[in-house]
């Protein structure tokens, strides 16, 4: 079992366990850039505290005796970190055009769990906290937002979050505690105080066991939780938790679906063309002056992965698609940037309707996991880019989890468990044939499900096709674009695929599972139910103790796996690239809507470098 864990994460878990005050040092008046840490370094409680609107809030000591016998403590088991100062080198103005090849289904945060609608509708909004995706490889960072200070009491269960004065929605009502206790209570319940429900609430899992939001004024708003829940806080620095007005959605909710704002973010919505275009430009009277430095941001859809890598080769783009080859040309030219290489918080999965028989019979998925040859999809789908894992990346790999199985742990599991090299494709189809063959399929009589995939994602079903023809798995299939895919697997009219990509959040276990596996899970399109499981994952949730918490996720692992809840295909590659004129823009993992970075509050663009590479 892999022990490396971030920075952030021990310090997490050490205070929390101890039940001691862990705190920033003495505010000061100068904002300092936060450490220098890395993913693997635990240096981040050096950096700076955030500077607090009032003072007095944080000047006050960690522990305060208030009778002979009480005492108060503030226990900050993360740091408090303030975003980096803003680049002196920057340069206002300019357009960032995400080209993208489908488009926006709706303008839904919330209820959402797909990437091109989140990605038009976050950087309207705020949220508590962020992720520090300013500066490179800094990404398990969690700094200041809305709220410039939070911490939580002794037992673990009330976390006091400290908000900004004066922070505006965009029709210039301010945001107060009622609007925090609003959002998140809805994302919790999928449905707010006056009855109006969300569509969907893919996220609700995060917060599920968090039981109220108390308002003591309009700028503190305390979380109480059912128990310790080392969680809460890089949930609430993942975008999806924007905070939204109560007073324009609460008992409106479905005008989620086409409204963006009033927000509070860094920009506001100015053109709508459904189909086509989005335009956003800059919210002058943004909080966190001086940004954005971006006069606008502009999302096109293209129609066609085709279109989109087309454009974005000849500079109409700074957010786009390319070839392995082509991209390392233009890295070559000088005409990108690569950012990072790393393994993405997505998985390339395939996987049952447990509620249709006889595809739910484990005995059908195992025989699928037995046939399916990762290694084969990366080559000849994914540019030779990506990544066997078992439900995680593993330490040794980009972006390894520290909660991940080992090697052998993995293979131990079975001959069909294990990165393809290590395992005999010939024996692993001979099971799938001798599992089919119980359920009542054989040559005569082969297996006919009815297979859901994605438009634009026909060469990935024909790669996973391929294989389960081999043991004689025939599937018919369907495919649908993005918002039917989705409507799709909710509605349950399928019997084997995947609607999309899986990409959530992985900063900590209770994101992963709870969305993916989770029996009450949106997300959890397959009704995968394991009352083992469920309880496995709540008892995760609540273990302090990081060694007793690695213990109980290595069994979740392996019943996950065994069960192959979710067959993981591949865990992409996340290559990060832009055009070398754009600057200070570090996508973290995921890199699609669900982070900081989506919010462009910092990026910038080199006007002089863009017309020197283009040629103008």
């Amino acid at each position: 079992m892999a022990t490396r864990v971030s920075g952030a994460l021990l310090a997490l878990l050490a205070c929390a366990a101890a039940a001691t005050a862990c705190g920033p040092a003495a505010p000061t008046t100068t904002a300092k850039p936060v450490a220098t840490a890395t993913r693997s370094s635990a240096t981040a409680t050096t950096a700076a505290p955030v500077q607090p609107t009032r003072p007095a809030d944080t000047a006050t000591p960690l522990r305060v005796a208030t009778t002979a016998t009480v005492a108060v403590v503030k226990n900050r088991p993360v740091p408090v970190l303030a975003p980096p100062p803003p680049n002196p080198r920057a340069q206002q103005g300019g357009t960032f055009r995400w080209l993208a090849e489908a488009a926006s289904s709706d303008r839904t945060i919330w209820s959402s769990a797909n990437g091109t609608t989140l990605q038009t509708a976050v950087l309207a909004y705020g949220s508590l906290l962020d992720r520090n995706e300013f500066e490179p490889n800094k990404g398990d960072q969690i700094i200041a937002s809305l709220a410039y200070d939070w911490w939580t009491d002794q037992s673990g269960t009330l976390w006091t979050f400290k908000l900004r004065e004066n922070v505006k929605f965009t029709d210039g009502v301010e945001m107060t505690c009622k609007d925090v206790k609003f959002s998140l209570e809805t994302i919790r319940d999928g449905r707010d105080a006056k009855g109006s429900e969300l569509s969907a609430s893919p996220r609700r899992s995060w917060l599920g066991r968090m039981k109220e939001v108390q308002c003591p004024d309009n700028y503190t708003a305390v979380l109480r939780t059912d128990g310790p829940m080392p969680s809460i806080i890089p949930t609430l620095a993942v975008s999806s938790f924007a905070i939204m007005p109560q007073h324009i959605f609460e008992g409106k909710l479905e005008k989620m679906l086409n409204q963006v704002g009033p927000g509070q973010g860094p920009f506001m919505q100015t053109l709508d063309v459904p189909g086509e275009i989005l335009k956003y430009g800059r919210n002058p009277n943004y909080w966190n002056q001086p940004y954005p430095y971006l006069s606008e941001f502009h999302y096109s859809n293209l129609g066609s992965v085709t279109a989109v890598r087309a454009a974005y080769r000849v500079g109409r783009g700074e957010r786009g698609s390319l070839t392995k080859a082509v991209r390392d040309q233009m890295e070559k030219e000088g005409k990108l940037t690569v950012l990072n290489m790393g393994a993405a918080h997505g998985f390339v999965p395939w996987h049952a309707n447990w509620l249709r028989q006889p595809w739910g019979d484990k005995r059908f998925s195992l025989a699928m996991r037995c046939t399916i040859d990762g290694a084969k999809y990366i080559s000849t789908v994914a540019d030779g880019e990506g990544y066997e894992v078992p439900m995680f990346p593993m330490a040794d790999q980009p972006g390894g989890s520290p909660w991940s199985l080992t090697l052998e742990e993995w293979m131990a599991i079975g001959p069909c468990y294990g990165p393809t090299a290590k395992t005999d494709m010939t024996k692993r189809r001979e099971i799938a044939r001798a599992l089919l063959k119980e359920l009542g399929f054989g040559p005569d009589n082969p297996a006919r499900p009815r297979a859901m995939e994605r438009k634009g994602s026909e060469n990935r079903y024909a790669a996973i096709e391929a294989d389960l023809r081999e043991v004689g798995i025939l599937p018919t299939v369907e495919f649908f674009d993005v918002a039917g895919a989705y409507s799709k697997a909710q509605a349950g009219d399928w019997d084997i695929g995947t609607p999309a990509g899986f990409v959530t959040s992985r900063l900590d276990p209770d994101h992963w599972y709870g969305e993916h596996f989770h029996s009450t899970s949106d997300r959890n399109y397959g009704k995968y139910v394991n009352a083992e499981v469920d309880a496995l994952i709540d008892q995760q949730s609540r273990t302090l103790d990081k060694e007793k918490r690695y213990k109980i996720i290595k069994q979740l692992d392996i019943i996950l796996l065994r069960d192959n809840a979710k067959i993981i295909v591949a865990t992409n590659a996340d290559i990060q690239h832009t055009p070398s004129w754009v600057n200070d823009i570090y996508w973290g993992q995921p890199s699609n809507s669900q982070n900081t970075s989506a919010k462009f509050e910092r990026v910038w663009i080199d006007a002089a470098k863009m017309k020197q590479v283009l040629g103008q």
